[in-house]
Order: C-alpha cells, then sequence, then structure tokens
C-alpha cells in the first residue's frame, strides 16, 4: 500500500510540472533587429477568422510546435505595425509557403487599409513587456503577470496599430 500511495504521490507531483511543447512565436521586425513574441493571444487571434490562414482547421496542426499551423510576420515603419506576411510553419510538406494576406482578410470580410504589400495592424491595443524565457532572449509578452508586467519591462505600448510606447 505504501509503494502505490508513494507512485501516487510522485505522478501527481510531476504530472503538474510538465510543459507542453513551446509554440513557434511570431516575429516582430524593427529596423535590423527581430524581436520572438510569445503572447497569450496571437494578434491574429482577435481577428477571429472565420477561414483561417492555410485554411486550417483549430483542431489541425502540421506539428506540436505550431497548433496553429502558421506564424506571423510582422513590421513596425514609422511607428506603426504591420502584417508583413504569414508563414506555414516548419514541418509542413505544403509548397505554398505564404498566405496571400490580402485575400485573406477578404475572405474574412475584415476590413484593412493596405501599405507596401502589408496590412496595417489597426486593430491592436496592447502593452509587450520583457520577457526572459528560459533565459532566451529577445523576447516580447503580453502576460498579465505582476512580475512582468510593470512599467520597468514594458518595452512596447500599441494603440490602434501605432507605436506610443518604444524601449526598443
Amino acid at each position: 500500500m505504501m509503494k502505490k500511495t508513494f507512485l501516487l504521490f510522485l505522478f501527481i507531483f510531476f504530472s503538474n510540472h510538465c510543459f507542453s511543447t513551446i509554440q513557434a512565436p511570431d516575429l516582430l521586425i524593427i529596423g535590423n533587429d527581430t524581436i520572438k513574441i510569445r503572447p497569450k493571444n496571437y494578434f491574429l487571434e482577435y481577428l477571429n477568422f472565420k477561414s483561417r490562414p492555410f485554411n486550417y482547421e483549430k483542431q489541425s496542426a502540421p506539428t506540436t510546435a505550431c497548433y496553429r499551423g502558421y506564424q506571423a510576420i510582422w513590421r513596425i515603419i514609422d511607428n506603426q505595425i504591420f502584417l508583413e506576411k504569414i508563414i506555414r510553419c516548419n514541418g509542413d510538406d505544403q509548397s505554398d509557403k505564404n498566405e496571400n494576406i490580402v485575400e485573406l482578410f477578404q475572405k474574412n470580410q475584415i476590413k484593412f487599409v493596405q501599405e507596401n504589400n502589408m496590412i496595417i495592424a489597426n486593430w491592436l491595443n496592447l502593452n509587450l513587456y520583457k520577457f526572459d524565457f528560459f533565459k532566451e532572449k529577445n523576447i516580447l509578452t503580453d502576460f498579465s503577470n505582476q512580475k512582468y508586467t510593470n512599467q520597468e519591462n514594458l518595452f512596447l505600448e500599441i494603440r490602434n496599430g501605432k507605436v506610443i510606447y518604444n524601449k526598443l
């Protein structure tokens, strides 16, 4: 009986400390710097696409490290944030690696402003904080956690797609 209790204790203890696969981050390009974004909610998810990028269903994923099936590439130019492109995640054998973002927004009947083949992300209102994830550098997140969400760790504030605070 003691052996079974001990094994049950070990199982419960270790199951509470298991982590899922780290998801492929979105990328934010500012000048010559590329920063990983590991948000609580990915920026495109705020739009609630009915027709998702690459026609993936929420249940399908090409790899466990990318349940969405894609990565978004964002760029900041003149204090404006743009959706530059959406690419398929690694592990996907499909030949078409880039989603046509204009067609995606049109298909989902989402109004957008296009500039230089990119879409202005005017739906974004968020704060991005520096986040040291296993000592990996150059990561921003919008996690609402007291440890990270203080003014010292605030690196980027975005309102209606405009960068109003930038400490990068």
